[in-house]
């Protein structure tokens, strides 16, 4: 699996699509203001049965849950996973991470690995590296000495150290941690190119309300409550048969739809309306190839197929995290 990052700055504004096998998989934007990755210590304002509201320094108070033990008024150190939004604050975690070229030093005893290694890496990884937990070996591990991934992880672990105990005995609302945004996209793929312009059309066609997928069009309307995605089929092709043009447009029209909910960073309720088919195997396998096309990207969704409507409703979690 080859992956690339296209990057783009323009004055404040970084903009990264990640593509694997040359299909967009992850995008994000982010300004020097942007919260998620960074590391705050912060105070409790409020504790409510589902987590806590916690003030960081921000414009609107940000939310953690779980929020066991901590009561309104306790200085706590978290790391924030998603950006405000709207009128939501941003989302925390306890579970504090640095990302390094090599490895994810995390604040837990797990221990994975990137999906792009193979099992003879994993391997050579598991036997260099033992007694390591508490991180994630990336891909770039592949390519790397066992004592450059050493030195990185040796890095990243006294770095994350130096943060918990600087927010251990402090008692003010205090950012502790910024990450270095551009270096982390550049470590997560094979290839960083320093330019959209190779992407450009991709990027222009998301910003559109129709777009032309093979012989599929698809039109995207957002509404307050969800986006709804309409499938039609192109004019311009002709079937003698329509139960077959059906399949084959919906088939084509996931691909597509998939791309879009990368590149629109598409999150919470979508509705897709696909083009009416009337065998049942039909319906399962677009249905099916819809699931494993989500599931190929950094989305985290649970698909809900209602068969006499001809429509699938997708409850996407929009992610804000770094590639």
């Amino acid at each position: 699996m080859h992956a690339k990052v296209y990057i783009g700055v323009n004055g404040d504004v970084t903009d990264a699509v990640l593509f694997e096998n040359g299909e967009p998989v992850k995008r994000r934007t982010f300004t020097s203001c942007s919260a998620s990755g960074c590391i705050y210590r912060g105070k409790v304002e409020k504790v409510i049965s589902a987590g806590a509201f916690v003030y960081i320094g921000r414009a609107r108070q940000a939310f953690l849950s779980p929020a066991d033990g901590l009561k309104r008024g306790d200085f706590v150190t978290v790391q924030a996973l998603r950006e405000e939004e709207g009128e939501k604050g941003c989302l925390l975690t306890r579970e504090l991470s640095l990302s390094g070229k090599y490895a994810v030093v995390l604040g837990s005893d797990v221990r994975r690995f990137s999906g792009r290694l193979g099992e003879g890496e994993r391997e050579f990884l598991k036997q260099n590296f033992p007694e390591e937990k508490g991180l994630i070996f990336r891909s770039a591990c592949k390519d790397g000495s066992v004592e450059a991934i050493r030195e990185n992880i040796i890095s990243l672990k006294e770095k994350l150290s130096e943060i918990i105990d600087e927010g251990k005995n402090l008692y003010e609302i205090k950012l502790l941690f910024t990450p270095d945004r551009i270096e982390e996209i550049k470590n997560s793929a094979d290839e960083a190119v320093f330019s959209l312009d190779e992407i450009k059309p991709l990027l222009e066609e998301a910003e559109e309300r129709e777009v032309i997928y093979k012989n599929a069009v698809l039109v995207f309307d957002k509404t307050e409550a969800m986006t709804v995605i309409d499938v039609n089929s192109r004019t311009d092709y002709n079937y003698s048969d329509t139960e077959a043009m059906a399949y084959d447009v919906n088939l084509n029209a996931v691909e597509g739809i998939c791309r879009q909910l990368v590149l629109r960073n598409i999150g919470g309720m979508a509705a897709v309306d696909f083009i009416t088919m009337k065998d049942e195997t039909h319906w399962k396998k677009v249905c099916e190839k819809f699931s494993f096309g989500v599931k190929k990207t950094d989305k985290t969704a649970r698909i809900f197929p209602v068969k006499e409507l001809g429509v699938v409703l997708v409850g996407l979690k929009k992610n804000y995290s770094s590639i």
